[in-house]
């Protein structure tokens, strides 16, 4: 969902996997 906002090209998504 906020993926986006919570990661970035080398960053995995710990927030939103979506």
């Amino acid at each position: 969902g906020a993926d986006l906002l919570h990661t970035t090209c080398g960053t995995p998504n710990y927030v939103a996997p979506e």
